[in-house]
Order: C-alpha cells, then sequence, then structure tokens
C-alpha cells in the first residue's frame, strides 16, 4: 500500500523543503507523515513539482463547490492528505490519529471520516482484562469452597494409624461413640463451649457410652487453679480430645478460647503446631526434630572470602565507567572538536 501526499510547489522553510543535494522532502512536516505512514506499514508517496503535478494551493471552491490544488487533489482521490499547513494543536491531534485523509487550510481545519485507526486496541488501555478478572472470581469461589469444610484438631482417633493422621467424621453420633471407644477409663473431658461436637444442641448431648466431665472455660481463674486435678482426670493423650472446628460455627472469640486452653494445659509450641497443622495439613518441624548444625557454621566469613565477588563488582563498575565515556565521546566531539579523533577512535 501507498500512502499518496499532496503537496504544493511553494517551499514552507523549515517545515518543508527540497534538498538541493539529494532531491527529497525533508522539514517537519516530512517527518510527522513519515512517521504516520510507518505506523500503518505503508510507504509514503508526495505528489507535487517533483513528480510532473503543478498543485496550487487553493482556499477556496468554486462555483460547483470543487476545489483545485492540494485540496482538489484529495477531494478527487488523487491523494489521501494534503501533506502542508499541517498545524498541530490538541484536537487536530485526535482527529489525525482517528481519521483519513486530514486536510487544513491556514487555520481552518477540515478532515473526512474515511476509517478508524486499529493500532491502538482498546484491551490495551485495560489493566485487568476479562481473562483475569474471569480467574481471579474463580479462584475466590475455590477457596470460599475449602473454607467451608470442617476442620480436625486432636489426636489421632483411629488406632493403628501412623501419628499424626485422623479420620474425618461428620456424622456427631458416631464421631462420640469412637471417642468414648479411645478412652480406656471411659472418660472424656470436654468444655462447654464446645458441646456443639456432641450435638447441635448443648442442653441434650448424644448418647455417649462414656462419662462426660465438662469443664467451664468462661471462668478462667477457677479453670486454672484447678488445671492440676483436671489434668489427671485426662485419658493420657497428647489432645484432651478430638473435635471439629468449622467457621461458620466458631467466632473468633471461641478460637481465642480455646486457645487459652491449649496454652493452658500444654505450652505456647503446643498451640502454634496445632494451627501449622490446621493450615498445612502437615506435622511442623520443630529444631528439636531437625539435625543440630556444626558450630563452624555460626562462625562469620573472613574478608578474604569474598575476594572475588568484591573483584567482579570492581571490574563491573570500571568497565560501565568506560562504556559511559564511549556513549558521550559521539556527543562530546560535536561541542569539542579536540575530541573527534577519540571519538573516531571508538566508533
Amino acid at each position: 500500500m501507498v500512502l499518496r501526499l499532496a503537496q504544493s510547489d511553494s517551499q514552507m522553510f523549515p517545515f518543508l523543503f527540497v534538498n538541493q543535494n539529494t532531491g527529497q522532502y525533508e522539514g517537519i512536516f516530512n517527518e510527522v507523515w513519515k512517521m504516520f505512514a510507518d505506523h500503518l506499514n505503508e510507504e509514503m508517496l508526495i505528489l507535487g513539482a517533483a513528480n510532473g503535478f503543478h498543485l496550487a494551493h487553493e482556499d477556496f471552491p468554486d462555483a460547483n463547490g470543487s476545489y483545485v490544488g492540494v485540496i482538489g487533489a484529495v477531494q478527487n482521490g488523487i491523494a489521501d492528505a494534503t501533506i502542508e499547513d499541517f498545524f498541530l494543536d490538541r484536537e487536530k491531534i485526535r482527529k489525525f490519529h482517528l481519521t483519513l485523509p486530514f486536510v487544513t487550510m491556514t487555520m481552518t481545519g477540515m478532515f473526512t471520516r474515511v476509517r478508524e485507526s486499529e493500532a491502538w486496541p482498546l484491551d490495551a488501555f485495560i489493566v485487568f482484562p476479562y481473562k483475569i478478572v474471569a480467574i481471579m472470581i474463580a479462584l475466590g469461589i475455590v477457596v470460599f469452597l475449602i473454607e467451608q469444610l470442617p476442620e480436625l484438631f486432636g489426636y489421632p482417633i483411629t488406632m493403628g494409624e501412623a501419628p499424626g493422621k485422623a479420620e474425618i467424621i461428620t456424622d456427631m453420633q458416631a464421631m462420640a461413640d469412637m471417642i468414648c471407644d479411645e478412652s480406656s477409663n471411659k472418660i472424656v473431658v470436654t468444655y462447654i463451649i464446645l458441646y456443639s461436637i456432641f450435638s447441635v444442641n448443648p442442653a441434650h448431648p448424644h448418647n455417649l457410652n462414656c462419662d462426660l466431665e465438662p469443664v467451664d472455660v468462661s471462668d478462667r481463674a477457677y479453670f486454672k487453679n484447678n488445671l492440676p486435678g483436671f489434668y489427671e482426670v485426662n485419658v493420657n493423650v497428647p489432645y484432651p480430645a478430638v473435635f471439629y472446628l468449622n467457621k461458620n460455627r466458631f467466632n473468633r472469640s471461641t478460637i481465642h478460647r480455646f486457645n487459652f486452653i491449649v496454652q493452658a494445659m500444654f505450652d505456647v509450641e503446643k498451640q502454634e503446631n496445632l494451627w501449622w497443622r490446621r493450615f498445612t495439613g502437615r506435622k511442623r518441624q520443630t529444631f528439636s526434630d531437625r539435625k543440630p548444625k556444626s558450630d563452624f557454621s555460626y562462625t562469620p566469613l573472613p574478608l578474604e572470602a569474598l575476594a572475588v565477588l568484591i573483584y567482579v563488582c570492581i571490574s563491573l563498575i570500571v568497565a560501565s565507567f568506560v562504556c559511559f565515556i564511549v556513549e558521550l565521546s559521539p556527543i562530546y566531539a560535536k561541542i569539542h572538536p579536540r575530541v573527534r579523533g577519540y571519538a573516531r577512535f571508538f566508533r
């Protein structure tokens, strides 16, 4: 494709003129239209005196409403646009990018809408395209569904399984029976705040095959003072009981009270391990589980160990300084002729 541009015989130096040595058009008008032609992947062809055309500049139509000169060439389809009288302002720049051809006459702008430019689609200005938004919504739904699953706390409730594993049972009666079967002395220690383990109605728990020892955790002073006697009644397992904690069932206050119980009966590390198991699904590795490191690993490194790294950094700094001089020398040579020889050497 060829972008045909009409130009009158008049020389508009320095906006548009013909180079006497090359015979080519030069100037700001030529540069602007050349950039626009490259943007459209089209070859620019200037129609003027150099092409055998006599295109005088006429700003007024005749009696039939027709124009002559460069405007007539655009009107009759000989040229796509005119290259001269290109006065730049905000409105004309907008029309220049959106429409073709574009014609200006002195200070009066006139344009004909032919087609819109597709060089800048709307997707290029959208920060979050619809695909990314759809993926974010889908991930949000998945996270919400996962958060609704029951979360298991406590010791392994099935004998014979490896430590740290547990069986999730949604039936409250079956879970209560299993807890009683795990208790050798048929005594289960529970808390009033967690009665929903055994029944939706805390006043009427399921039929248990063992005795139920409730503890009111709202009275923290009583709970703390009677902790030794309470611990002796336990079933001699790492956790007092197995229960289910769901976000829809317990609020933040309930979880805070549960943390108080675990911290009072054991320690902070046990509480952190429990919550680590909740979020990761595996046992937390503590320092006691890891192999001790050698004492030599804690000694500081001597400066000689970093000598190679220091030398490399110094070399990079020197190389960057030399590169800066090489890049700056052609510009500096235009101002100071004495360094032209050095600039010629670097090229």
